[in-house]
């Protein structure tokens, strides 16, 4: 007798065995849009294009993985790799992780700029990315 709720989209990611829960806490954040100012004007209706370089870092990554296509909005981001997410393909595993970690990078390197004053560089958080993938596929392997 309870009421059937709408399934969300973006469980297959939150859920997804490969992706550190650290990663997943943010990945959350995001898809419910408490993240940041911008995700919260979307969520209120209005209309915000995915930054340059939340872009190019997602671009890069998807490119390093032998994978081209172009990014559109974020949720479509959102639906393309919860669909990618549901299958058993170690690429699809390498995707989601590669998401969960992307999104977790750009709220670091915002918080960096934010609060620290810092300066972040897209080649650089794609070397750090990278890097801990390759970390963690060794680490699975042995």
């Amino acid at each position: 007798m309870q009421p059937q709720l709408p399934k969300a989209s973006w469980k297959s990611i939150t859920l997804h065995k490969a992706i550190h829960p650290r990663f997943k806490f943010i990945i959350w954040l995001a898809v419910q849009q408490r993240l940041a100012t911008v995700d919260r004007l979307q969520k209120i209706g209005i209309q915000v294009p995915m930054c340059v370089y939340s872009n190019q870092i997602w671009t890069r990554m998807l490119k390093w993985m032998g994978n081209y296509r172009s990014i559109g909005p974020w949720q479509h981001e959102i639906e393309w790799v919860s669909r990618i997410a549901k299958k058993k393909t170690a690429q699809a595993e390498a995707i989601c992780c590669t998401f969960a970690m992307v999104i977790y990078n750009i709220w670091k390197d915002r918080n960096t700029l934010r609060f620290k004053r810092g300066q972040v560089e897209v080649s650089h958080t794609c070397k750090d990315i990278a890097m801990h993938l390759h970390i963690q596929g060794r680490n699975k392997a042995s």
